[in-house]
């Protein structure tokens, strides 16, 4: 499968109940979000009809990193950017970079 390996832009709102008692968008949401920009990334693409289960395979999650640099509180937009790459003789892998965006 060729993947296009332009960066595709997943925007999303932090809503009251992903945050902490501080305000601040709990860690586990990231990844909750990363997934949320691979599915759109995936039906911008129209693969999604071509994607387990409507389809015999699957571009599946093998492994997931997050450094955490900047903290996204209620109400931040933040944009998770999806990037397809391939390293190598390895599989494509997908690149998330998550960036909050204070307006």
């Amino acid at each position: 499968m060729l993947l296009p390996t332009s960066t595709f832009l997943y925007f999303r709102r932090v809503a009251f109940a992903d945050t902490d008692a501080m305000g601040v968008l709990h860690h586990a949401q990231y990844l909750i979000y990363f997934e949320e920009a691979r599915v759109a990334w995936l039906r911008d693409l129209v693969l999604s009809e071509h994607h387990f289960p409507k389809a015999n395979m699957v571009l599946g999650v093998l492994e997931t990193h997050c450094r955490h640099f900047l903290p996204a509180r209620f109400e931040d937009l933040v944009t998770v950017a999806v990037q397809a790459r391939r390293e190598g003789l390895k599989s494509p892998s997908i690149c998330h970079v998550p960036g909050p965006h204070r307006e």
